[in-house]
This record gives structure tokens, C-alpha cells and sequence, in this order.
């Protein structure tokens, strides 16, 4: 019984009993001593082992698992011992005569030669395979693709069907040459000085050089060409920002909403006016220009550099001198943005809150919160924000109307229906935010029959300037009274105290009245909605 290892030998595993095994390292060992000193050492020996693999799964075929020690020895006969030859020789004679499984040592195989290839290497692997000069089958394949169309469908199967030279030995097979180690060791070192050759013949090296010259002058071209373009776009994106920026900071008629840019002006009102209604009185709207066009032009100027430095060669002086300039104006622009958000944060500091209350009717039982709007010609008017809680200020004489207003329904304490609205202001201090909190105006309309009209603006004087000014209106109501809420009142309804796990529904246009759980639809707009749904 012998002992038997698995061996991975040229990409190919096989199973292999101990004193073959021995004697495979052996051979191989001396092939790796015979050739240390010959170009190509590592490429014959890779060759000479997936060659050898080959030839001991041919001996093996499908009987046997295991290589024994006489396939090992046939298999060197057949590819030949390193101690046969001499330096200045390069014939084996034995070789030649041997055959291993049946194959004889010249037999011819055809490849995909890939030195020289052009597309798939079928050309030169036929030329070889066959001893045909490759131009003349390139001439037939043409011929075939143009008066046939059958040269392409050839041409295809030939490239998928046939395996690609992979190695020196599969060189050799193709050529009909026995694949022995004279011959792969003959083949790389012919290769070898074949290359040597090329590259040390002076016609071949200008030829290389011009190449590379030629390669790299056309990089060059297609970068100096893509330079330019990008130079050109550069600068006209610079002089566009350019231009935007002095109409959106000096003239005021812009403003940026997303990607939009929308005329603002409302009645010769621009974005310089009415800053006057947020700026506090010794801050002037010049100053905050100052600020952003300082900041804004310092990355605008060194664009500007980058784009006339793609187009035209720029000194090296005015490059630091533009870095310079740049850095110094974001500097200053960055201190002036400081100074002015320190300033308007201290105009934010602190909150002030003035409570109000409306006296409404105890009779109903059901009450209608209802919206209407104030009715009357702004002189002025600023939109900034497109969201659904709003934000225009509007100027009216000397007050300034904001629809800034948030209205609650809370379960009463009591028995007793109350409403409150509270003005909230902000300031630096906590006297003045009260006292900005305490000119907010604010009109709520209530009937006897229990109808509560909120009007859809606060106003406050225009003096006081925006301070964050808005307006809590707060309905108590009370166990088992009930309330129709108008569709008008839902973008400034806050949520419904509901009870817990209750489905939501829209609010708008439906009865509502206070259970213990919280607010709960009436019977009435309850079969409402299921008669709509079904319908």
C-alpha cells in the first residue's frame, strides 16, 4: 500500500502516489537548477509543468484516479531530461521517437495566435496551423464578408470554438514541433532575444520613441482642447453669477425661490425696501450687501483665475496675488457677516407673550370656527415663504399685517366655553419683546349663535419691524358641545385632541364634538362620510 497526495501541477489537480511524487520533484528540481541562469527561467518552467500535467491526464484517462511512477518516468522521456543536452545543442534524440497515451510528438493543434493579432487571433493561428501567409487569409476572410457575408458567422465560430495560445507548448503544438524541453526552452530564449532585438535596433527605438512622442502629443491636444472649453464655460458661469449677484444684492428686483428667480417688487417695492422692515434702525441694508458680496466674490474671483489660467498663460505673480485678494475679502466679508448675525440674534434674544380673552356665548350648544379674510389694498408686499403655513408681509400705511397664526382646540376645565389669543414678540429684552407683544392687533368676530370668525392676519405697527410677531388662538370647549369646523380654518388648525387609536380624517367641513376621550365626530357628519365613501 502506498501512500497518495494531491498536487496542484500546472493549474491542474492531480492525485499522485508517494514515489512518483518524489521522482516529479526531483525532475523538477533539476530543470529549476539547469535554467537559474537562463532568460525566461520562470516562463519555461510553467510551460513544462502544465505540459507535463497534460500528459499524465492523458496517461491516467478515465480508469485511473492515482499517477503512478511509471507514467511519471514516460511522460520524462517524452519531454526529456535537462542532463541530455548541452549548451550548443538542441536536439533531443529520443524525443522525437516517443509517444505518451497514443499521441504522437507532432502532432499539429490549432490556437488563436494572439502576436500580431488584429481582432481575435483566428488569422494568425490558421496561418500558422496551416503555412499559409496570414495576409492572404486576412484577403479571404475580407473577400468572404463582402460577397458572402459568411466571413463573419466563420470568423465568430472560429474565435469561440478555438482555445487561445496560452503558453509556450501550446506555441509549439500549434507549429507541429514536439513539445520537449529543448524545444520550450529553445522557444523563450529565441523570443527572448527576439525582443532584445527589436529593442536595441535603433529603427525600432525611433520608431517606439516617435510613438510615445505621438501618443502623448495627442493627450496633450485633447487636454488642452478640453481645457479651453471648460475655460470658456467657467468664465461664463463666473460673469453670469457675476451678473445675478449685483441685481440680487444692489438692485433688489431678484430673489432666488429653489431654482426660480422671481421678481419681487410689489408696488416699487425691492428687496433692499423692505429690509428695512427686518434690519434693525442702526444696520443698514447696504452694510448686509457689503457682507455678502464680499463673501460671494472672493470664490467668484478665484474661479475667474482658474478660468482665463485654462485659456491663456497667466504670470505666476498674479495667481498668489488673486489667492490674496480672495482670501482677504472672504475674510472680510465672513467679519462682516459676524457682526450682522450677532446683531440680529441679540434683536431675537428673548420671547414676550400677551395674553388676551374673548367672553363668547354659553347658550349654544354648537358652535362654527369659521375664517375670514381682511379685505384691503396693501401698499406693499413681501412672500417668503411658498409653504403652507405662509409668511407675507404686508404694508398698510404703518402697520405691517402678518399671516402668522396658529389656532388650538383644548377640552375646558369647566363648564364654561372661553377663547384666548396670544401675541408673542421677540426683542433683546424681556421689557421690549413684552411691549412689541402688547401692539399686536388682532380681530376675532363672535355672534350669539355661537359663530367664532378669526380674521387671517395680526398686524402690528411697522415700526417695531419683524420680530418674529404671530398670534396662539386657544378654544376651550367644553364636555358634549359641539363645533363645525370650516375647510378655511385648516391650514392653521394644529391637531385634534382625539382619542387614542381613533382613525384620522379630515378635519375641514365636518361637526366635531368634545367627548371624554377627546374630540369625536358628530352622528351627523359620521354618516356623512360613510354615504361619500360608499358613493
Amino acid at each position: 500500500m502506498k501512500k497518495a497526495t494531491q498536487i496542484n501541477l500546472g493549474g491542474q489537480l492531480i492525485h499522485i502516489d508517494e514515489d512518483a511524487y518524489v521522482r516529479l520533484k526531483g525532475y523538477l528540481d533539476e530543470l529549476r537548477n539547469h535554467l537559474r541562469d537562463t532568460e525566461g527561467c520562470d516562463e519555461i518552467l510553467t510551460d513544462i509543468e502544465m505540459r507535463f500535467a497534460e500528459l499524465l491526464i492523458g496517461r491516467l484517462g478515465s480508469m485511473r484516479k492515482v499517477v503512478e511512477l511509471e507514467d511519471v518516468e514516460l511522460v520524462i522521456r517524452a519531454l526529456g531530461h535537462p542532463n541530455d543536452f548541452t549548451a550548443g545543442e538542441g536536439t533531443n534524440p529520443g524525443a522525437s521517437a516517443q509517444t505518451v497515451a497514443g499521441e504522437s510528438s507532432a502532432k499539429r493543434r490549432l490556437f488563436r495566435d494572439d502576436d500580431g493579432v488584429v481582432l481575435g487571433g483566428v488569422c494568425m493561428g490558421l496561418s500558422t496551423y496551416l503555412r499559409i501567409d496570414v495576409a492572404i487569409l486576412r484577403i479571404i476572410f475580407v473577400l468572404l464578408v463582402l460577397f458572402t457575408g459568411f466571413g463573419v458567422l466563420l470568423y465568430i465560430i472560429l474565435w469561440i470554438s478555438v482555445p487561445k495560445v496560452r503558453n509556450t507548448a501550446d506555441r509549439l503544438s500549434m507549429q507541429g514541433r514536439p513539445v520537449t524541453f529543448n524545444n520550450i526552452r529553445q522557444t523563450v530564449e529565441e523570443e527572448a532575444r527576439e525582443v532584445e532585438r527589436r529593442f536595441n535596433d535603433p529603427e525600432t527605438r525611433n520608431r517606439m520613441r516617435k510613438g510615445l512622442e505621438g501618443i502623448f502629443v495627442g493627450i496633450r491636444e485633447v487636454l488642452v482642447r478640453l481645457a479651453r472649453v471648460v475655460g470658456v464655460l467657467l468664465l461664463t458661469g463666473v460673469f453670469t453669477a457675476a451678473a445675478l449677484l449685483a441685481i440680487a444684492l444692489w438692485s433688489g428686483d431678484f430673489w432666488i425661490n429653489g431654482s426660480e428667480i422671481n421678481v419681487i417688487h410689489v408696488n416699487g417695492l425691492n428687496l433692499i425696501q423692505c429690509a428695512d422692515w427686518i434690519l434693525p434702525p442702526d444696520l443698514s441694508p447696504t452694510r448686509v450687501n457689503w457682507a455678502a458680496t464680499l463673501i460671494l466674490l472672493a470664490p467668484l474671483l478665484v474661479l475667474l483665475y482658474v478660468g482665463l489660467r485654462l485659456l491663456v498663460r497667466l504670470p505666476a505673480y498674479l495667481a498668489r496675488g488673486i489667492m490674496l485678494i480672495s482670501f482677504f475679502l472672504f475674510v472680510a466679508g465672513l467679519i462682516l457677516s459676524l457682526q450682522i448675525g450677532m446683531r440680529m440674534a441679540s434683536e431675537f434674544r428673548t420671547e414676550g407673550i400677551v395674553a388676551h380673552t374673548v367672553m363668547l356665548p354659553d347658550e349654544p350648544q354648537k358652535y362654527r370656527l369659521e375664517l375670514y379674510t381682511l379685505s384691503f389694498n396693501p401698499d406693499r408686499m413681501l412672500h417668503f415663504n411658498a409653504d403652507e403655513e405662509g409668511g407675507s408681509l404686508i404694508a398698510r400705511g404703518d402697520s405691517i399685517c402678518y399671516d402668522h397664526l396658529e389656532i388650538e382646540i383644548l377640552p375646558s376645565a369647566d363648564s364654561m366655553t372661553r377663547l384666548e389669543w396670544l401675541a408673542t414678540a421677540r426683542g433683546p429684552g424681556q421689557r421690549l419683546a413684552r411691549t412689541m407683544a402688547e401692539r399686536i392687533g388682532y380681530d376675532i368676530r363672535v355672534d350669539s349663535v355661537g359663530t367664532i370668525a378669526l380674521c387671517d392676519v395680526l398686524k402690528y405697527p411697522m415700526a417695531d419691524r419683524f420680530r418674529d410677531q404671530h398670534v396662539r388662538v386657544i378654544l376651550h370647549l367644553p364636555l358634549g358641545r359641539s363645533i363645525y369646523i370650516d375647510p378655511g380654518v385648516v391650514p392653521f388648525l394644529g391637531p385634534l385632541p382625539r382619542p387614542a387609536g381613533s382613525d384620522e380624517q379630515e378635519v375641514g367641513g365636518k361637526t366635531w364634538y368634545m367627548s371624554r376621550e377627546g374630540m369625536v365626530l358628530s352622528p351627523e357628519s359620521r354618516a356623512h362620510s360613510d354615504s361619500k365613501a360608499q358613493s
